[in-house]
């Protein structure tokens, strides 16, 4: 089952599952990168799930940022995921766990706050925290389009990339060129990915299981984050390092990442 359409205002494709009551993921990627950036996910879950890839706004087939959502970036894709979901449910989907990478883990984690009744679970993959894109705004936006413009340019097959030579799986390579061609860059030139709040706080809030998967190499959950974390002593945050990952954690190690995301989207599904 592939199928794209619109739901909420942002483009979607469902996959997998035909049975819309069947146990459901809503995938939402990361800065970037774009609904078709999970092909190798897919094809592992497809069988067992229906699944639903999202577009953000301003990536792959959504709608433009206006001058309007661009003063609410992080509210905006909150709001924008919300509407996904309520459209789904509308349609009869069963309540979904939400997947989210990095800045699509961010706005997974808004949603779970703002509405829990929304999402099952949560899967964050390196999620996105405010810090990130606020730290220096300025430096953060010259970092997204320069590392943009060299993957427009380059042949991935030869590429390097910053973690070292492209050792993704060869699905992944086409639709993750093809998603940088399709970015709104003005989201960029603002340095926001996610909420602009006290993260660690709002995360006490969150009251559905949670798997937070991240990488040893160059992540966002680094160390002190993961501390700040266990610092909560929220019962429903569960915090898994993968090793030999980076960022990408499902790319760079797909079989660690799937080792321990798999037998969590059993248990809550």
């Amino acid at each position: 089952m592939d199928g794209g359409s619109t739901c909420g205002g942002l483009s979607v494709t469902h996959h997998g599952r035909a049975d819309t009551s069947s146990p459901t993921l809503v995938l939402l990627h990361g800065l970037t990168d774009s609904g078709d950036c999970w092909p190798d996910a897919v094809r592992r879950w497809e069988a067992d799930y229906h699944l639903v890839t999202v577009d953000a706004r301003g990536h792959g087939n959504s709608p433009r940022w206006s001058d309007e959502e661009l003063a609410h970036v992080g509210e905006t894709m909150r709001d924008d995921a919300i509407g996904v979901l309520d459209g789904l449910l509308a349609q009869g989907v069963s309540r979904p766990v939400v997947v989210g990478h990095s800045m699509g883990g961010a706005t997974a984690w808004g949603v779970a706050v703002a509405r829990p009744d929304l999402i099952r679970a949560l899967v964050l993959e390196d999620p996105a925290v405010p810090s990130e894109a606020t730290r220096d705004r300025e430096a953060f936006a010259r970092r997204q389009e320069e590392a943009l413009q060299a993957a427009c340019r380059a042949d991935l097959r030869l590429r390097e990339q910053r973690d070292g030579p492209w050792t993704w799986p060869e699905i992944e390579a086409a639709p993750w060129a093809r998603a940088k061609q399709q970015v709104d860059e003005r989201m960029l030139a603002t340095g926001v990915v996610c909420l602009e709040t006290a993260w660690p706080q709002v995360w006490s809030a969150i009251s559905i299981p949670t798997l937070v998967v991240t990488g040893t190499e160059r992540v966002i959950m680094d160390a002190p984050r993961r501390r700040a974390v266990a610092d909560l002593a929220n019962p429903h945050i569960t915090v898994h390092v993968v090793p030999d990952a980076g960022h990408c954690v499902r790319r760079c190690n797909p079989e660690g990442f799937h080792e321990v995301v798999d037998p969590f989207l059993a248990a809550v599904t």
